[in-house]
């Protein structure tokens, strides 16, 4: 096979007059914003693929370049490139790159200051936040790329050394546009490729001996449950693993005690609309008793009767061929789909450079392939610069605890600041821990807002992923958030476009907002371009029964994703919820479209769409539909005071089926007037005063181009105390208190107005009720009141290896203050203030010489303690 066939490797070089090459120093102009950057003793230069970057070719870029006395000084619109161009030691000592827009400069070995953090590769065995390793994004808007040591690629596609002493760098440049740098990024090492539709729905997977009949009866019981799944991972036990060669983690024969027909198995599984993946752990080679080994040894040249087991040697040529052809082949033929790559080992290939697990992906990715008209996919850990180009990434083996939940969120977003987009998680933990049913719900409900929503647990018989198992609030919380995974694919297919332009599925604040804020809440991040998730990671508070969260809403009208509340953008909110509840939020203008209805082994084009329209600004989204995404739908909003428009644009109308669409307008008051433009079309509508929502049902016939629909319909009535008075009995209802005292509080609420403040004082009547009760409730039912009254608030984020806490005022309130004493050695600091609108407060938990405590003064009502 010729490996180079892989489609994201380019031939295409870069054209002679974006070229300078003085001695033996080579620079190549990509962009206006980017440079490559090499020096060869040999002064022979390659533009052969990398690892990490596939194509050479970048933009045509105009700029201007002059020698002279021995300089080299070559300017783009963005940069200024200077060296001095005799040798090596000016290479090395006078390289440097001015960045024109802010005045910067960089000189070689130089490291650029504020990294954002990268990934890992994996997280085994690991429980709870860990620091990460450096990322290719940094806070002084620049990034310095050293290729020299990673491996090249010949004509072929096969790896081989780079000359010794040369260097390969590149400059990045792109100020506080981080999706700018992904798409120059990009435009180099190959775009984030798109996955099959059917990875976004749920997976099953779990390592467990299974036979194919209880396999396929578990499969059954999902969906007489109706929780939809679309992939069924079988785990290593398909394999035979008792043998006197190795410890049975690496196999390819089927187990027939197991699974004595693989072809009604994995057919089985296909018609019931499920995908499937085998488990593979290469690394102990390919023994006497697999079958292809007589085969192997033939095309590889070894003695078949030897009864020796072939190494796994995947940087050899004729083993990888025959390797693919033997042992892979046969399987797909009976309907494998793709393969999960469980490489857990070191480096062990010969090629100096050569990255055992990067090489692994690559081969496995590229022979999907040969499949014409199939998308590949691989599950496996990532492997450094580069991997972006082989989804699926697998996270590992992690450990069952709040801890492990709460480093997840964090942790895949800012995997984004590598490319690495499609982290898949063991949703509820793989190993280890303490059961609990409530952990295991706000895993599953983060995981229907992670890249990919994938159950996995150990054998441990005590260790069990269906949810049905954790009792009938658990059961029936996890079903609901199970279907509406299935209910966003079109949502999430359509974003999955906009990765190949830098826009993560799941990506960090920063990306898309400048203010200090984005970078001081890792407890959040954007789910695709529209939506703000901030996932519970916490068990809920032993007496007010609620879990916690704060979210930063940037500038803008907000709406929670399930409630229809509205919040005021610029502040940070805390945020109270019950079991059911998941902290997803949708700015105005934003068009979600959803499947209105979910079924088992389903994730095709729904023929009923949902449109979720959240109204109060003008917005549009564009759907994209298709195996190759080719088929197009534009929805747009007009939204200016009472009057609402929306269109529906079929683009490729003659490839569009008849479809129904159910319009839910949100943040509307009742609509005087609804009209249908460019023809008459039959709806129907209803109108829910008390959630503002009203809900249009239209159908567009097959080959219909559009449908235009305009509303007269006022904002809903706002009372910003009566609904407090609203939140408080909400939060009432739950609290671990007398309903005595519940109705006292709420009864003496409801009579007070104004609730909270006298020229940005908590008011008097509100300060002696608080003093009142102080003895009778919880602390923690205490700050959940205050919070809702008040818009102050403080909660420790324990994403990061540093927990912080964060501080808000939302309202500007007098009286809510901190205080820091801070213990260095011998000596205490100790710092003081009032708590603004924004403020977040490391504790440094795990460091012996600084020991801090951090006080939260509630208008001298009482204190809230963190730290040591």
């Amino acid at each position: 096979m010729n490996w180079s066939e892989c489609v994201m490797i380019s031939t295409i070089l870069p054209g002679e007059e974006s070229v300078v090459v003085v001695g033996s120093m080579r620079f190549t102009v990509l962009s206006e914003r980017t440079l490559r950057m090499e020096y060869s003793p040999s002064g022979r230069f390659t533009d052969a693929p990398s690892q990490v970057f596939f194509r050479r070719e970048g933009k045509k870029t105009e700029y201007r370049r002059e020698i002279r006395e021995g300089k080299l000084r070559l300017e783009t619109d963005c940069l200024v490139l200077k060296c001095a161009a005799e040798n090596r030691e000016d290479f090395e000592n006078t390289l440097s790159v001015k960045m024109k827009e802010t005045g910067q400069v960089w000189n070689i070995g130089e490291a650029p200051n504020g990294n954002l953090g990268g990934t890992l590769q994996t997280l085994d065995n690991i429980d709870g936040a860990v620091p990460l390793p450096n990322g290719l994004l940094n806070r002084a808007g620049y990034t310095i790329f050293d290729d020299s040591n990673t491996v090249l690629l010949d004509e072929k596609g096969w790896p081989y050394e780079r000359e010794q002493g040369s260097r390969d760098l590149y400059f990045f440049y792109y100020g506080t546009d981080y999706k700018c740098f992904l798409r120059e990024y990009f435009m180099l090492s190959g775009k984030v490729p798109d996955i099959p539709r059917w990875t976004l729905g749920n997976w099953w997977s779990r390592f467990y001996p299974y036979t194919q009949d209880s396999l396929l009866e578990l499969m059954d019981a999902f969906r007489e449950r109706e929780i939809p799944l679309s992939v069924c991972v079988i785990d290593m036990d398909w394999h035979i693993r008792e043998n006197p060669y190795h410890e049975g983690w690496t196999g390819y024969t089927w187990n027939r005690n197991l699974i004595p027909e693989p072809e009604r198995l994995i057919a089985g599984l296909h018609e019931r609309g499920l995908k499937t993946a085998l488990n593979l752990h290469p690394a102990d080679g390919i023994a006497p008793f697999e079958d292809g080994y007589r085969e192997m040894c033939r095309d590889i040249g070894q003695d078949a009767d030897q009864d020796r087991v072939i190494p796994f040697r995947l940087d050899d040529r004729k083993f990888a061929e025959s390797y693919f052809k033997h042992l892979h082949e046969p399987k797909e033929k009976i309907g494998v789909d793709f393969w999960w790559m469980d490489w857990q080992q070191d480096n062990t290939f010969s090629i100096p450079g050569l990255d055992t697990l990067w090489w692994i992906n690559h081969l496995h990715y590229c022979d999907q392939l040969k499949h014409e008209g199939k998308i590949p996919v691989i599950l496996s850990r990532w492997s450094g610069p580069g991997s972006h180009r082989y989804p699926i990434q697998f996270s590992g083996d992690t450990i069952v605890t709040w801890k492990s939940l709460a480093f997840q969120p964090y942790f895949t977003a800012t995997a984004a600041n590598v490319g690495c987009f499609w982290w898949s998680h063991d949703i509820g933990g793989h190993m280890g821990g303490v059961e609990d049913g409530e952990l295991f719900l706000r895993w599953i409900q983060y995981g229907v807002f992670s890249p990919v929503l994938r159950l996995h647990s150990s054998d441990n018989e005590f260790q069990d992923r269906r949810p049905w198992n954790y009792g009938n609030d658990i059961f029936s919380l996890c079903r609901e958030a199970m279907r509406l995974r299935h209910a966003l694919i079109p949502y999430l297919y359509s974003e999955m476009y906009a990765c190949t332009e830098g826009c993560p599925i799941a990506a960090p604040m920063y990306f898309y907002h400048r203010e200090e804020e984005a970078y001081q809440v890792p407890q959040q991040y954007y789910f695709g371009r529209y939506l703000i998730a901030a996932p519970y990671t916490s068990p809920a508070d032993r007496e007010n029964m609620h879990s916690h969260q704060a979210v930063w809403l940037p500038e803008g009208l907000y709406y929670d994703f399930f409630t229809y509340k509205t919040y005021v953008g610029s502040k940070v909110h805390g945020i109270y919820g019950d079991k059911s509840h998941i902290p997803v939020f949708a700015r105005a203008g934003s068009v979600i479209p959803m499947a209105e209805y979910v079924s088992f082994g389903d994730t095709e084009e729904p023929a009923q769409l949902l449109l979720k329209i959240f109204c109060g600004c003008s917005g549009s989204y564009l759907l994209k539909e298709g195996d190759m995404q080719d088929r197009e739908t534009m929805f747009e909003l007009f939204h200016e005071n009472d009057i609402i428009q929306f269109s529906i644009h079929r683009r490729q109308e003659e490839k569009y089926r008849k479809r129904e669409y159910h319009l839910l307008f949100i943040g509307v008051g009742k609509p005087e007037l609804v009209t249908a433009e460019n023809g008459t079309f039959a709806f129907r509508q209803e109108y829910q005063k008390e959630k503002a929502v009203l809900h249009l049902y239209v159908t567009m016939e097959k080959g219909q181009e559009r449908l235009q629909l305009c509303l007269k319909a006022g904002t809903p009535e706002a009372d910003p105390v009566s609904r407090k008075i609203m939140e408080v009995k909400e939060f009432l209802k739950s609290c671990r208190i007398s309903n005595a005292l519940k109705k006292h509080i709420y009864n003496c609420l409801s009579e007070w107005k104004p609730l909270c403040r006298e020229s940005e004082k908590l008011s008097l009547e509100l300060s002696g009720f608080i003093r009142d009760i102080r003895q009778l409730v919880p602390d923690t039912v205490l700050c959940g009141l205050l919070e809702i009254l008040t818009g102050c608030g403080c909660i420790e984020l324990c994403n990061t290896a540093q927990s912080n806490v964060l501080l808000w005022n939302a309202e500007d309130m007098e009286g809510f203050t901190y205080s820091i004493q801070q213990e260095l050695y011998w000596e205490i600091i100790t710092e003081k203030g009032s708590v603004g609108n924004f403020r977040s407060i490391p504790l440094n938990r795990e460091k012996d010489t600084e020991k801090k405590k951090l006080e939260i003064n509630w208008f001298d009502l009482f204190c809230s303690v963190f730290g040591c």
